[in-house]
């Protein structure tokens, strides 16, 4: 019950901030609301980001023992499964087009 109460609660503000320059642009069309749009933590532009960024690859080789042991499973018990058969008098011809 509590998460759901949490759930609601986000759910309104996400929608208040998204509705909230259309809403403003309907009561007064005078008013910027530019500045909704121009805040973003992204982009600060008082501040440089550092540019200097270590990429770090890493090459894992798969273990053949765990592989083998995946591969080897069999879960195929779905498969052979015994359905009964369709009754014959439910399958139906397709119907008969009159072209005139």
């Amino acid at each position: 019950m509590n998460k759901n109460k949490i759930a609601i609660f986000f759910s309104f503000i996400f929608i208040l901030f998204v509705t909230a320059p259309t809403v403003v642009t309907l009561i007064d069309e005078s008013i910027d609301i530019s500045f909704i749009y121009s805040t973003s933590e992204e982009e600060e532009q008082g501040q440089k980001a550092d540019k200097n960024v270590k990429v770090f690859i890493v090459q894992v080789k798969p273990n053949e023992f765990e592989f083998a042991k995946v591969s080897n499973d069999n879960n195929l018990g779905h498969n052979n499964a015994n359905y009964p058969k369709p009754y014959l008098n439910v399958v139906f011809p397709p119907p008969e087009y009159n072209v005139a």
